[in-house]
């Protein structure tokens, strides 16, 4: 048995498996959007808590934040600082190969009360365990600085890496046209689905529901193309295992 094949088999159907999990749950996502009708935001005082609401207005905030790293004013950020390493390792035949290594150093999610308001009225929106759809404003990197003491080490041992610290940071800023679906709480806010609902989304996003049905599809599409291709892949290797054993 060539084992270097059947790993290949086992990772490539692992990671079909996975995709075709997320492809379920994008489908999921899309289908309760398509299912769940507007309201008004005047309206959701009216449902019962633990309705699945939709609603689309304008977002709204009376004490908005200032944004950790763009010092923008807004209602959400999530701030992000990443270590991505990049080294050289022998692998078992004695060749260096290049390796990539990625770890959080700092992230921090903040959010404002906020509402939504329409011609109706105003409903309040808890972002709390949101998945918030905003405006990436800082994507950059840089080289970290190594200590003296590192890079004489690195060298001692004959070994080579470089460190870029990448910076990104997304927001969600207040007076733009907002689109919410999520679960009515006792409060008659919107917010995240109650611990044992069957509904897992709760979304915060400031494309349209037009914008998101369109990506959520065309995800869809490049997920089950993805899926695909390593089912393919399994398959070559597999067939080719079987033929080669069978000489």
């Amino acid at each position: 048995m060539n084992w270097g094949l059947a790993a290949v088999v086992v990772l490539a159907l692992a990671g079909a498996g996975g995709l075709l999990w997320w492809r379920r749950r994008v489908s999921q996502e899309l289908a309760l959007m398509n299912a769940t009708a507007t309201s008004k935001a005047a309206e959701v005082a009216r449902l019962a808590p633990g309705t699945v609401a939709e609603v689309k207005g304008v977002l709204r905030c009376a004490a908005p934040l200032t944004a950790e790293q763009s010092k923008e004013i807004c209602v959400y950020y999530k701030s992000e600082i990443t270590r991505e390493t990049t080294y050289y390792q022998t692998n078992s035949q004695g060749k260096r190969e290049r390796k990539t290594s990625t770890s959080t150093i700092q992230s921090n999610t903040r959010f404002a009360p906020c509402v939504i308001e329409d011609d109706s009225g105003t409903v309040a929106v808890s972002l709390d365990g949101a998945k918030v759809e905003g405006k990436q404003v800082v994507n950059r990197r840089e080289d970290e600085a190594k200590s003296l003491a590192s890079t004489v080490m690195t060298i001692a041992i004959g070994g080579s890496d470089h460190s870029e610290l990448i910076y990104t940071e997304t927001i969600l800023t207040g007076d733009i046209p907002i689109y919410a679906l999520g679960e009515v709480q006792a409060d008659r806010s919107i917010g995240k689905p109650a611990s044992g609902s069957k509904n897992k989304i709760f979304v915060v996003s400031q494309k349209s529901e037009e914008e998101r049905g369109k990506d959520l599809r065309s995800t869809m599409l490049w997920i089950l193309v993805g899926a695909i291709v390593l089912f393919a892949i399994a398959a070559g290797c597999a067939i080719y295992a079987i033929m080669h054993r069978a000489v």
